[in-house]
Protein backbone atom coordinates (compact mmCIF):
# COMPACT_ATOMS: atom_id res chain seq x y z
CA UNK A 1 0.00 0.00 0.00
CA UNK A 2 1.11 3.65 -0.55
CA UNK A 3 2.95 5.56 2.39
CA UNK A 4 1.08 7.35 4.17
CA UNK A 5 2.02 11.31 4.51
CA UNK A 6 1.77 12.85 8.30
CA UNK A 7 0.11 16.33 7.28
CA UNK A 8 -3.17 16.02 7.86
CA UNK A 9 -4.27 18.03 4.54
CA UNK A 10 -1.89 15.98 2.40
CA UNK A 11 -3.31 12.90 4.12
CA UNK A 12 -6.75 13.54 3.15
CA UNK A 13 -5.68 14.09 -0.67
CA UNK A 14 -3.37 11.04 -0.35
CA UNK A 15 -6.48 8.91 0.75
CA UNK A 16 -8.92 10.44 -1.45
CA UNK A 17 -6.73 9.28 -4.49
CA UNK A 18 -6.05 5.97 -3.06
CA UNK A 19 -9.89 4.84 -2.55
CA UNK A 20 -10.60 6.57 -6.09
CA UNK A 21 -7.85 4.72 -8.17
CA UNK A 22 -7.60 1.06 -6.46
CA UNK A 23 -10.50 -1.08 -7.69
CA UNK A 24 -9.57 -4.00 -4.92
CA UNK A 25 -7.89 -3.14 -1.82
CA UNK A 26 -7.50 -6.17 0.54
CA UNK A 27 -8.90 -6.20 4.36
CA UNK A 28 -5.77 -4.92 6.06
CA UNK A 29 -5.57 -1.94 3.93
CA UNK A 30 -9.16 -1.63 4.09
CA UNK A 31 -8.52 -1.66 8.18
CA UNK A 32 -5.18 0.82 7.88
CA UNK A 33 -7.69 3.65 6.12
CA UNK A 34 -10.06 3.01 8.64
CA UNK A 35 -7.62 3.75 11.24
CA UNK A 36 -6.20 6.67 9.57
CA UNK A 37 -10.14 7.67 9.01
CA UNK A 38 -10.56 7.39 13.04
CA UNK A 39 -7.40 8.86 14.53
CA UNK A 40 -7.30 12.25 12.34
CA UNK A 41 -10.65 13.08 12.39
CA UNK A 42 -12.21 12.11 9.06
CA UNK A 43 -15.36 10.91 10.47
CA UNK A 44 -16.64 14.31 9.56
CA UNK A 45 -16.07 13.90 6.09
CA UNK A 46 -18.91 12.82 4.23
CA UNK A 47 -17.05 12.98 1.03
CA UNK A 48 -13.63 10.60 2.26
CA UNK A 49 -16.50 8.55 4.20
CA UNK A 50 -18.43 7.58 1.04
CA UNK A 51 -15.05 6.87 -1.25
CA UNK A 52 -14.32 4.61 1.92
CA UNK A 53 -17.54 2.60 1.86
CA UNK A 54 -17.55 3.01 -2.10
CA UNK A 55 -13.89 1.44 -1.85
CA UNK A 56 -15.18 -1.21 0.39
CA UNK A 57 -18.11 -2.59 -2.01
CA UNK A 58 -15.91 -2.45 -5.14
CA UNK A 59 -13.10 -4.67 -2.77
CA UNK A 60 -15.98 -6.77 -1.81
CA UNK A 61 -15.95 -5.85 1.30
CA UNK A 62 -19.84 -5.21 1.87
CA UNK A 63 -19.91 -6.94 5.52
CA UNK A 64 -17.33 -4.42 6.05
CA UNK A 65 -19.45 -1.15 5.36
CA UNK A 66 -22.19 -2.53 6.45
CA UNK A 67 -20.30 -2.59 10.35
CA UNK A 68 -18.57 1.17 9.58
CA UNK A 69 -21.89 2.67 9.14
CA UNK A 70 -23.83 1.15 12.07
CA UNK A 71 -20.74 1.60 14.06
CA UNK A 72 -20.28 5.09 13.32
CA UNK A 73 -21.33 7.84 16.67
CA UNK A 74 -24.09 9.82 14.79
CA UNK A 75 -25.51 8.11 11.40
CA UNK A 76 -25.06 10.00 8.96
CA UNK A 77 -28.42 9.99 6.17
CA UNK A 78 -25.45 10.89 2.49
CA UNK A 79 -24.22 7.84 4.05
CA UNK A 80 -26.41 5.19 4.23
CA UNK A 81 -28.07 6.67 1.38
CA UNK A 82 -24.86 5.96 -0.84
CA UNK A 83 -24.81 2.71 -0.07
CA UNK A 84 -28.67 1.75 -0.42
CA UNK A 85 -27.84 2.78 -4.46
CA UNK A 86 -24.43 1.33 -4.87
CA UNK A 87 -25.92 -2.11 -3.77
CA UNK A 88 -29.05 -1.29 -5.75
CA UNK A 89 -26.55 -0.31 -9.10
CA UNK A 90 -24.47 -3.49 -8.22
CA UNK A 91 -27.78 -5.27 -8.70
CA UNK A 92 -27.22 -6.84 -5.27
CA UNK A 93 -30.80 -7.19 -3.57
CA UNK A 94 -29.11 -8.79 -0.30
CA UNK A 95 -26.85 -5.71 0.51
CA UNK A 96 -29.71 -3.31 -0.41
CA UNK A 97 -32.55 -4.47 2.20
CA UNK A 98 -29.35 -4.26 4.88
CA UNK A 99 -28.78 -0.95 4.15
CA UNK A 100 -31.84 0.35 3.57
CA UNK A 101 -33.25 -1.62 6.60
CA UNK A 102 -30.27 -0.42 8.11
CA UNK A 103 -30.94 3.58 7.19
CA UNK A 104 -34.82 3.03 8.41
CA UNK A 105 -33.90 1.50 11.61
CA UNK A 106 -31.95 4.74 12.20
CA UNK A 107 -34.73 7.03 11.94
CA UNK A 108 -33.44 8.22 8.36
CA UNK A 109 -35.53 9.10 5.23
CA UNK A 110 -33.78 7.60 1.88
CA UNK A 111 -33.63 10.83 -1.14
CA UNK A 112 -36.10 10.99 -3.46
CA UNK A 113 -33.34 10.36 -6.51
CA UNK A 114 -33.10 6.99 -4.24
CA UNK A 115 -36.78 6.05 -4.29
CA UNK A 116 -36.81 6.85 -8.00
CA UNK A 117 -33.65 3.99 -8.45
CA UNK A 118 -35.87 1.66 -6.02
CA UNK A 119 -38.84 1.28 -8.22
CA UNK A 120 -36.49 1.40 -12.06
CA UNK A 121 -34.99 -1.84 -10.12
CA UNK A 122 -38.02 -3.28 -9.18
CA UNK A 123 -39.86 -2.39 -12.56
CA UNK A 124 -36.74 -4.11 -14.22
CA UNK A 125 -37.00 -7.16 -11.87
CA UNK A 126 -40.97 -7.36 -11.96
CA UNK A 127 -40.65 -7.15 -8.48
CA UNK A 128 -44.25 -5.90 -7.65
CA UNK A 129 -44.69 -6.63 -4.21
CA UNK A 130 -41.56 -5.14 -3.29
CA UNK A 131 -42.54 -2.35 -5.43
CA UNK A 132 -46.52 -1.84 -3.61
CA UNK A 133 -44.31 -1.99 0.02
CA UNK A 134 -42.25 1.19 -1.22
CA UNK A 135 -45.43 2.62 -2.58
CA UNK A 136 -46.90 2.49 1.03
CA UNK A 137 -43.42 4.06 2.18
CA UNK A 138 -44.03 6.95 -0.65
CA UNK A 139 -46.94 7.40 0.67
CA UNK A 140 -45.94 7.76 4.21
CA UNK A 141 -43.17 9.70 3.76
CA UNK A 142 -44.98 12.15 2.30
CA UNK A 143 -43.67 12.22 -1.47
CA UNK A 144 -47.18 11.01 -2.92
CA UNK A 145 -47.11 14.40 -4.69
CA UNK A 146 -44.00 14.05 -6.65
CA UNK A 147 -43.97 13.86 -10.38
CA UNK A 148 -40.92 11.89 -10.44
CA UNK A 149 -41.82 9.58 -7.94
CA UNK A 150 -45.41 9.09 -9.29
CA UNK A 151 -44.12 8.53 -13.31
CA UNK A 152 -41.89 5.78 -11.06
CA UNK A 153 -44.71 4.46 -9.84
CA UNK A 154 -46.69 4.37 -12.98
CA UNK A 155 -43.69 2.96 -14.87
CA UNK A 156 -43.44 0.35 -12.65
CA UNK A 157 -47.10 -1.06 -12.42
CA UNK A 158 -47.19 -0.61 -16.47
CA UNK A 159 -43.78 -2.44 -16.61
CA UNK A 160 -45.73 -5.39 -14.79
CA UNK A 161 -48.73 -5.86 -16.27
CA UNK A 162 -50.83 -4.22 -12.97
CA UNK A 163 -53.55 -1.73 -15.29
CA UNK A 164 -55.83 -1.06 -12.73
CA UNK A 165 -52.59 0.57 -10.32
CA UNK A 166 -51.25 1.85 -13.44
CA UNK A 167 -54.65 3.89 -14.13
CA UNK A 168 -54.97 4.83 -10.25
CA UNK A 169 -51.99 5.94 -10.11
CA UNK A 170 -52.37 8.16 -13.56
CA UNK A 171 -55.43 9.59 -11.91
CA UNK A 172 -53.78 10.52 -8.91
CA UNK A 173 -51.08 12.55 -10.92
CA UNK A 174 -51.32 16.65 -10.35
CA UNK A 175 -49.42 17.44 -13.23
CA UNK A 176 -48.34 14.82 -15.90
CA UNK A 177 -45.11 14.93 -19.04
CA UNK A 178 -44.78 13.11 -21.89
CA UNK A 179 -43.15 10.44 -20.06
CA UNK A 180 -45.73 9.65 -18.08
CA UNK A 181 -48.16 9.84 -20.93
CA UNK A 182 -46.22 7.63 -23.01
CA UNK A 183 -46.34 5.19 -19.91
CA UNK A 184 -50.24 5.40 -19.82
CA UNK A 185 -50.62 4.73 -24.04
CA UNK A 186 -48.20 1.76 -23.85
CA UNK A 187 -49.72 0.32 -20.69
CA UNK A 188 -53.50 1.06 -22.27
CA UNK A 189 -52.39 -0.56 -26.01
CA UNK A 190 -51.08 -3.83 -24.21
CA UNK A 191 -54.37 -4.29 -22.44
CA UNK A 192 -56.45 -4.00 -25.37
CA UNK A 193 -58.01 -0.45 -24.69
CA UNK A 194 -56.97 1.20 -27.90
CA UNK A 195 -60.03 3.97 -27.81
CA UNK A 196 -58.75 5.06 -24.25
CA UNK A 197 -54.94 5.44 -25.77
CA UNK A 198 -55.86 7.09 -28.89
CA UNK A 199 -57.92 9.46 -27.16
CA UNK A 200 -54.72 10.27 -24.67
CA UNK A 201 -53.24 10.60 -27.27
CA UNK A 202 -55.22 13.05 -29.22
CA UNK A 203 -54.92 14.96 -26.39
CA UNK A 204 -51.28 15.28 -25.19
CA UNK A 205 -49.86 18.98 -25.06
CA UNK A 206 -46.35 17.13 -25.95
CA UNK A 207 -45.37 14.07 -28.16
CA UNK A 208 -41.92 13.00 -28.85
CA UNK A 209 -41.04 9.66 -31.06
CA UNK A 210 -42.30 7.02 -28.05
CA UNK A 211 -45.91 8.10 -28.33
CA UNK A 212 -45.55 8.09 -32.23
CA UNK A 213 -44.23 4.85 -31.97
CA UNK A 214 -46.14 3.37 -29.44
CA UNK A 215 -49.77 5.01 -31.30
CA UNK A 216 -48.56 3.50 -34.39
CA UNK A 217 -47.91 -0.01 -32.85
CA UNK A 218 -51.19 0.35 -31.63
CA UNK A 219 -53.08 0.58 -34.79
CA UNK A 220 -50.93 -2.46 -36.80
CA UNK A 221 -52.19 -4.30 -33.43
CA UNK A 222 -55.99 -4.03 -34.44
CA UNK A 223 -54.77 -4.18 -38.06
CA UNK A 224 -55.62 -0.85 -38.63
CA UNK A 225 -53.02 -0.22 -41.07
CA UNK A 226 -54.60 2.80 -42.98
CA UNK A 227 -54.76 4.34 -39.41
CA UNK A 228 -51.10 3.52 -38.59
CA UNK A 229 -49.84 4.61 -41.78
CA UNK A 230 -51.35 7.60 -41.29
CA UNK A 231 -50.00 8.41 -37.94
CA UNK A 232 -46.23 7.17 -39.66
CA UNK A 233 -46.55 10.26 -42.38
CA UNK A 234 -47.63 13.24 -39.56
CA UNK A 235 -44.87 11.88 -36.86
CA UNK A 236 -42.40 14.61 -37.47
CA UNK A 237 -39.79 12.56 -35.75
CA UNK A 238 -39.35 9.34 -37.01
CA UNK A 239 -36.62 6.81 -35.96
CA UNK A 240 -35.62 3.58 -36.68
CA UNK A 241 -38.28 2.26 -34.96
CA UNK A 242 -41.01 3.93 -35.98
CA UNK A 243 -40.52 2.02 -39.53
CA UNK A 244 -39.56 -0.94 -38.34
CA UNK A 245 -43.06 -0.62 -36.29
CA UNK A 246 -44.88 0.33 -39.63
CA UNK A 247 -42.72 -2.30 -41.58
CA UNK A 248 -44.44 -5.27 -39.06
CA UNK A 249 -47.56 -3.71 -39.38
CA UNK A 250 -47.78 -4.66 -43.09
Amino acid sequence: MHSIPAALPSLADHLTVILSRSNRLSHGQLQQIHGQLLTNGFVSSTTLLTDFLNSCYRSRNNLYSLLFLQNLPKPDPLLWDAMVRISLECENWQDFQGFYNGLRENNLVPSKSTISLILHSCANLRAIQLGESFHCQILKLGFVSDMILQTGLLLLYAKVGHLGLTKQVFAEMTERDVVANNAMISALSKHGCFEEAQNLFDNMPERNSCSWNSMITCFCKLGRIDSARSTFDRNPVKDVVSWNAIIDGY
